[in-house]
């Protein structure tokens, strides 16, 4: 097909010098409209196995749940697609083939929630350690270096049911739980880090207090350092009251102090 359409090309080339009108070629764009499918359906099946053996095999710190899901969406639009194509082609051994990918694909999505939970940037040690005991039965999880095939046991990832009481699809809730846990109690970290951050550009002019050993703030220093004040207290103690600040309390009773004192 690529040498018909190059030879084509040079025939229209030669009669475009030769101010020849263009011949057209309708056997060859129908040959191309009847491959177009066979070619979407290899590509579609060579990208399948590269991307199962990645998703399966590569350990989680190098996995992109944003990625994972993309390609899963696409590759199971293009099966669909071709699926009802052949199907309406007549054509059984090409369907089956299309088929074999998308159910392939359905019985790995279930997995999906779950690398997303465990990529969740925001876990940390104790979470890891919640973690490995409820799947593995282990002290904790190691950093990143599990892949999906140790954290689903075999059963998981090629059954038609994928409710086994085994493996991370078997702690599904205990572990989405704990994933979206490890997520406010980062936002409440990161919220806490900007407080801070947001005093280092804060100047502060102070003036000397005529007949006295002592300073004074004058100038915008003074608005500036209330309003950042009365803004920080307020969101500090709304932290101090959340459930997913437990395990910074300290720090958080700590700044609050400063706050109150300054």
């Amino acid at each position: 097909m690529k040498d018909l359409t190059e030879q084509q090309k040079r025939i229209h080339e030669q009669q475009t010098d030769l101010e020849m009108m263009l011949g057209e070629y309708p056997l060859i764009e129908e040959l191309k409209l009847f491959i177009a499918p066979f070619e979407e359906l290899w590509k579609l099946q060579a990208e399948n196995i590269v991307k199962m053996k990645s998703w399966k095999q590569d350990s989680l710190s190098k996995l992109s749940p944003d990625d994972i899901e993309a390609d899963f969406k696409k590759m199971q639009s293009v099966s669909t697609k071709l699926y009802g194509r052949f199907d309406n082609m007549k054509l059984p051994k090409p369907r089956d083939l299309a088929n074999q990918v998308k159910e392939g694909l359905m019985k790995f999505r279930p997995t999906l929630p779950i690398i997303r939970a465990l990529c969740n940037p925001g876990l940390q040690e104790r979470h890891k350690i919640e973690l490995g005991k409820a799947i593995f039965g282990v002290k904790k999880l190691a950093d990143g270096t599990e892949t999906c095939e140790q954290m689903f046991n075999e059963t998981e990832l090629t059954s038609d049911e994928l409710t086994g009481s085994l493996g991370a699809l078997g702690k599904k809730d205990f572990i989405e739980e704990i994933s979206e846990k490890a997520t406010k109690e980062f936002s409440n970290e990161k919220a806490m880090t900007k407080m801070r951050d947001e005093w280092e550009p804060l100047e502060f002019m102070a003036v000397s207090v005529p007949g006295k050993d002592s300073y004074i703030l004058s100038g915008e220093s003074v608005e500036l350092i209330q309003t950042a004040l009365d803004d920080h207290i307020i969101k500090t103690q709304t932290m101090k009251g959340s459930p997913f600040a437990k395990f910074m309390l300290d720090k958080i009773v700590q700044w609050e102090t400063v706050l109150l004192r300054t």
